[in-house]
């Protein structure tokens, strides 16, 4: 399934953008502030905004689900070649606190691994009972192979990120 962005610039708000100095969970200065929203630079928007899609725009949940109706981006991370997870980067302070998302959360969950990254630098794990084995090798993939930058970019660095250092 094919889908376009539309109105929605969530991950121009939660996503960090290494090219333009940008942190997670700021807007963007080039996101357009109105019902049409977009980027006012999208044609020559950098690599990684270029390169990004959330798992919505991917053809995954329902319509309602798009990103700016729930309040936060989900975005997939492979840690490892045989293990993926979803990463969520709530938008605004109550996203996670509504029922429709909570359940969305839930139901995905049961399925794969969710890692929450929290306006606040907080992480969040929500796995199903039968994946908690998987835990060691999430935390680990978080922190060395794929870890989230101090620009909210996942990389394959064996870093911290430089708040933490």
């Amino acid at each position: 399934m094919t889908r376009s962005c539309g109105s929605c610039s969530e991950c121009c708000s939660a996503l960090g953008v290494h090219e333009l100095n940008k942190e997670m969970f700021v807007p963007c200065r080039y996101q357009i502030q109105s019902e049409q929203g977009g980027c006012g630079v999208y044609d020559k928007r950098p690599t990684s905004c270029r390169e990004f899609s959330c798992v919505w725009l991917d053809g995954n949940f329902e319509e309602q689900h798009r990103p700016d109706r729930i309040g936060f981006v989900l975005a997939t991370a492979d840690l490892y070649e045989d293990l993926v997870i979803l990463i969520a980067y709530p938008s605004r302070p109550d996203a996670l606190q509504t029922e429709e998302s909570k359940t969305l959360l839930n139901l995905v969950a049961q399925q794969i691994p969710i890692c929450i990254f929290h306006p606040n630098g907080r992480r969040q794990m929500l796995i199903a009972e039968d994946q908690r084995h998987l835990l060691p090798r999430i935390q680990l993939g978080l922190e060395a192979r794929a870890v989230v930058d101090e620009n909210g970019e996942l990389r394959r660095l064996p870093l911290v990120p430089e708040a933490d250092r």
